[in-house]
């Protein structure tokens, strides 16, 4: 190469690109990229593509153009075998010019960086897309090009959608692929594979709902020419679908309620129950409760089912019917009738929508055939007394087995029978000018009476007594009565005979005595007709004492009392009138001192309070003489209570022979605890002072415990704890008020609204609360006033904790419980139990029902003897200044 030729050169190389880039052809099939690169003398070199089959170039160059020109250049083939030729017009090489020819798809060589080693060939191109002259030029390389095989190119993915179930949806993708297979799946599962770029999913069900994807496979080479799109997601919404249909009929009993049901499924599901067609309000629940059987309820319910997707469905009917009862307007009598009579029973009953059967009973048995409102009984004799019932019962379906069956009025039916005497009358011995009254007791229905004497009928004599009024000696006889009653039936007596005789008379009677010592007691009777006589001392018989006279020689004190005598003769006895007689001793006209009394006991008052015991007639002078009581006073006082007295105490006084005199006395307990002490009457009488025995005791009618802990509580902050409060007595107590006392009483609050009244035998909770503001040990004290059950009082204690304390909750190797939930007891244990660690369970309003302290040798620890009620508990354990926590449930 020189300079010379330079111009020469470059000129056929422009020719060349210029006819080259307007003869592209139309029909190339596969795109090319030509690029070149020159190192000098560039316009010598030149070079062709030829179609070996047609002698077509695709590519020329000749000598003299520009190869820059064809750099980075697009071209376009068909398929078929080519050669690259070349060429050096002035022959001495291409001077380190190289060719290269690569797919643009893929980017693949064909030829790459080709060059030639010496000059030679000559061009024969007279344009792009024509025949050349074979022979010419140098053979660079043949290469077979064939369209480039490469994965598919996704333009548009399957995209997410929504549908309701029963519909149908579709997924496409887009791609540059124009032959292949689709490999279409679900969450990764292959549903189908088929050489459409569509999948229908229809009908949309429950589990269509996932992630649909596709995998292209060109058909150029399956097994690599492979691309996978993004998912897109179908979100399924249920439609309404009735899964359980309610019943086709549903009868309720009457006054009952009842329930009916229904099963749906639907996404934002909506239920809405009809009556008759007209929307129920409130009744948008699956259950629908019908609250009562009433008449007004009778109708056909549906339910109408709807959601987010379309159409509402509505179920199927059930017609609601009530099974009332029957109600009975009218029922039979008692009736007693004569034998062989004909009995006729009826009873009449209404019932709202059905009809009516009837049973009629006897004796709690049925009578056969007895299926009419009418019983009809003939010839009715004793076999047929006993208690008749129609039962009235509601006719129709009755599935819920409701009581259909209602009783009438039970009615007794008798027959009447012959009257019985049960009383005969009882013979009589009589005074004269007295009233003899015979009678008789009998048996029966509607009786009529009828006396007689001696047989024959005494007029006016037509009750079951006969009253003979000042009888004589012509009263005397035989009596007997006849009884007669319904249906003719009657009975005579059995004869009582009456005799008549005259009683005793009485003119004088014994006079009242007044005696000393050592005097006689002369007592007598006088009457008439006296046949006995018996004395009597204080209603007591006189052994030996039957004469008209009774006499006691030097009587004593105990010959002193009431005296009379009863005389008796055939016809009957009578009492004497009464004498007194008084015994008195000369040596004994003293006064005396009586107590009413011989203890005195204040029973069981509330500590701290006390009670009044009024002795009513306490100190009475039993004597004959004046009383002077000198002093009245509590002595020999023993335990903590006082005794004192509040009336009648003020001394000295007097009181006449019989005179009483009253004495009231308090007891105050300040304590629990049990007191003595005597109440002494000092006076004038010989025997001296008299003493009573006095008795109280202080109680509490309630327990407590003695001290109410919050364990570590994090400072201004609270803790709620409560105290067990159990009445021990028989009678209910009322909680007035609780006090708090003590250097950090202000850390405590009372929490329970008061006054609280307790049942006897029952228990109450009195709570506080513990709010700490310091580190540190807090304590307290809490008083309960109570004004019938006693005052008492217990320590508060607590402590005010570090706040940075954590409660945890804590791991299953730190603490564990089994088992949770529990009907029974509960076990503790994990790494956490160690010596020293405390357990507190608490409650769900935060007070301790139970609390532990760990020792050494315990590898568990069991709470809940049974006492613990339902619920939820919390168990708090402390662990090197960290609390950890575990839910507890507790289930009976």
């Amino acid at each position: 190469m020189n300079l010379s030729t330079l111009p020469r050169k470059v000129r056929g190389l422009l020719l060349i690109a210029v006819a080259m880039v307007s003869t592209i052809g139309a029909s190339a099939q596969i795109n090319l990229l030509v690029t070149t690169t020159v190192v000098s003398y560039p316009n010598e070199v030149g070079f062709q593509l030829v179609n070996t089959s047609t002698n077509v170039a695709y590519s020329c160059l000749a000598p003299g153009g520009t190869p820059l020109t064809w750099n980075n250049v697009t071209i376009s083939v068909p398929a078929g075998t080519y050669e690259l030729r070349g060429w050096d017009s002035w022959g001495d090489g291409w001077n380190g010019c190289t060719y290269s020819l690569a797919y643009v798809t893929g980017g693949a060589n064909i030829f790459n960086r080709v060059t030639m080693s010496g000059g030679g060939g000559s061009n024969t191109c007279t344009g792009v897309g024509t025949p050349i002259t074979t022979g010419r030029g140098v053979v660079l390389g043949t290469a077979v090009i064939t369209p480039p095989c490469f994965a598919p190119i996704i333009t548009a993915s399957p995209t997410s959608q929504s549908a309701c179930t029963g519909t149908s949806v579709t997924f496409s993708v887009t791609s540059n692929m124009t032959a292949g297979t689709y490999e279409w799946r679900k969450d990764g599962v292959t549903l189908v594979t088929n050489r459409s770029n569509t999948y229908t999913v229809s009908p949309v069900t429950a589990s269509s709902g996932g992630i649909y994807d596709v995998i292209l496979r060109d058909d150029c080479n399956p097994s690599v020419a492979t691309a996978s799109s993004a998912g897109g997601r179908l979100t399924v919404s249920l439609a309404p679908t009735i899964t359980q249909q309610p019943a086709a009929t549903r009868v309720i009993c009457a006054g009952q309620p009842d329930t009916l049901r229904i099963r749906a499924v639907a996404t934002a599901m909506q239920l809405q129950w009809r009556k008759d067609g007209v929307n129920i309000p409130g009744a948008t629940d699956s259950n629908y409760i019908i609250p009562n059987g009433i008449a007004a309820v009778i109708g056909n319910y549906d339910c109408v089912v709807s959601g987010q997707c379309s159409p509402a469905v509505t179920s199927s009917t059930c017609a609601v019917d009530v099974a009332f009862l029957p109600v009975v307007t009218s029922s039979p009598s008692d009736q007693t009738v004569c034998p062989g009579s004909t009995v006729t029973l009826t009873t009449t009953a209404t019932v709202v929508g059905g009809t009516l059967s009837y049973n009629w009973i006897k004796n709690g048995v049925s009578i056969a055939g007895s299926n009419s409102p009418t019983l009809t009984l003939t010839n009715v004799q004793a076999a047929d007394v006993g208690r008749y019932q129609c039962l009235v019962s509601r006719n129709g379906a009755n599935p819920s087995n409701c009581n259909v069956t209602v009783g009438g009025r039970e009615v007794v039916i008798s027959v009447f029978s012959a009257p019985r005497i049960t009383g005969q009358p009882t013979s009589a011995e009589a005074c004269v000018g007295s009233t003899v009254t015979m009678s008789v007791a009998a048996d029966g229905y509607d009786l009529t009476y009828q006396w007689f004497k001696n047989g024959a009928a005494i007029p006016n004599s037509n009750t079951n007594a006969l009253e003979l009024s000042r009888v004589s000696a012509s009263s005397a006889g035989a009596y007997t009565v006849r009884v007669t009653g319904t249906c003719g039936f009657s009975v005579t007596s059995a004869p009582a005979n009456l005799a008549v005789v005259a009683r005793p008379v009485i003119s004088a009677s014994p006079q009242n005595a007044s005696l000393l010592i050592g005097e006689t007691l002369n007592l007598s009777v006088a009457g008439t007709d006296i046949s006995s006589i018996k004395w009597m001392k204080n209603n007591t018989a006189i052994p030996g004492a039957t004469s008209l006279s009774y006499s006691i020689a030097n009587v004593k004190t105990s010959d002193a009392g009431v005296y009379n005598a009863i005389v008796t003769n055939s016809c009957g006895s009578v009492v004497t009138g009464s004498a007194v007689v008084k015994v008195t001793d000369p040596a004994t006209l003293l006064p005396e001192l009586t107590l009413s009394q011989s203890s005195i006991d204040a029973g069981d008052v509330p500590a701290e309070y006390s009670r009044t015991v009024t002795l009513t007639n306490f100190i009475t002078n039993t004597g004959r003489a004046p009383l002077t009581v000198t002093d009245i006073a509590v002595e020999n006082a023993n335990g903590s209570g006082t005794f004192t007295i509040s009336t009648g105490g003020s001394t000295p006084f007097t009181l006449a022979p019989g005179e009483m005199h009253s004495v009231g006395i308090v007891f105050a307990a300040p304590s629990v605890g049990s007191s003595t002490a005597t109440l002494m009457v000092r006076s004038n009488t010989p025997a001296g002072p008299a003493g009573t025995p006095l008795t109280g005791n202080g109680v509490i009618h309630y327990t407590l415990p003695a001290t109410l802990g919050f364990g570590k509580v994090i400072i201004n902050n609270s803790l709620q704890s409560c105290a067990d409060v159990v009445n021990t007595s028989s009678q209910s107590i009322t909680l007035d008020q609780a006090q708090l006392s003590g250097a950090n009483a202000s850390l405590f609050t009372v929490v329970t609204t008061m006054p609280v009244t307790i049942a006897a035998g029952a228990s109450t909770q009195v709570c506080f609360k513990f709010s700490p503001i310091a580190l540190g040990d807090a304590t307290a004290s809490a008083k309960v006033i109570s004004s019938n059950g006693g005052n008492s009082s217990f320590n508060l204690t607590g402590n005010g904790d570090d706040p940075t304390s954590v409660i945890e909750v804590a791991g299953t190797s730190e603490l564990n419980a089994y088992p949770n939930p529990s009907s029974g007891s509960v076990t503790f244990a994990g790494s956490l139990l160690h010596a020293g660690t405390e357990l507190v369970i608490m409650n769900s309003i935060g007070s301790v029902v139970a609390s532990f302290t760990v020792n050494s040798d315990q590898p568990s620890i069991r709470w809940n003897d049974g006492t613990a009620q339902s619920g939820c508990y919390t168990a708090l354990v402390r662990s090197n200044g960290t609390l950890r926590s575990l839910p507890i449930t507790i289930i009976r």
